[in-house]
């Protein structure tokens, strides 16, 4: 037992935690800091050993309301949820933070869909165009509010569009200098994410 306190001091892990975690059939993150339930999180299709997942880390969740300063909230939230990166993730894993998604602008019957209380995660900095979906958290100057929105490219402007609908230039409204884009999606937690 002296071996494994010795590799995991109370907040500070190791990283050799997530194999021992998995030895132990414990949950990484209690493991490490211990906080959160002991139970390990199963991904509903547990990744093999040849799988794409390379780790299981801990992402803050913030207000997306708030996220315009999502580097200050994620140092200081309480919550927390298991996301299972992968190694084709196009991005730091560092400064990913979540959101729960509120309303319905983007869900719908068919395709992509992101219904209200989804998990978002999103990777700041990281452009919509580099990202499969093109989803993207801005934040709309003339509206002083955040947004979650697929960022529609015509040659000469943006247009920030909803899933719910359909995609016309002429009354979506456009991404305009003042306005930032926080950071975009990487993956959505429909069912199955764990937040403590």
């Amino acid at each position: 037992m002296q071996t494994v306190q010795y590799l995991c001091r109370k907040g500070q892990g190791s990283a050799h935690t997530n194999k021992m975690a998995q030895m132990l059939d414990v949950n990484p993150i209690w493991l490490e800091r211990g906080v959160g339930p002991n139970k390990p999180y199963h991904l509903p299709h547990a990744p093999s050993q040849n799988s794409d997942y390379a780790r299981v880390i801990q992402v803050p969740i913030i207000n997306m309301a708030d996220a315009i300063n999502w580097q200050e909230l994620s140092s200081k939230t309480g919550e927390f949820m298991l996301y299972a990166v992968t190694n084709s993730l196009p991005t730091d894993t560092e400064h990913l933070f979540a959101f729960e998604m509120q309303g319905e602008s983007m869900q719908r019957d068919t395709g992509l869909s992101i219904p209200e209380g989804a998990m978002v995660i999103i990777a700041p900095g990281l452009e919509p165009q580099e990202t499969k979906h093109k989803l993207a958290l801005i934040y709309v100057e003339k509206d002083d509010k955040v947004v979650f929105r697929k960022l529609a490219k015509e040659p000469t402007e943006t247009y920030l569009q909803t899933l719910k609908t359909s995609y016309n230039p002429e009354i979506l409204p456009r991404l305009q200098p003042g306005d930032i884009v926080i950071g975009s999606m990487v993956s959505a937690v429909i069912t199955g994410s764990l937040k403590f």
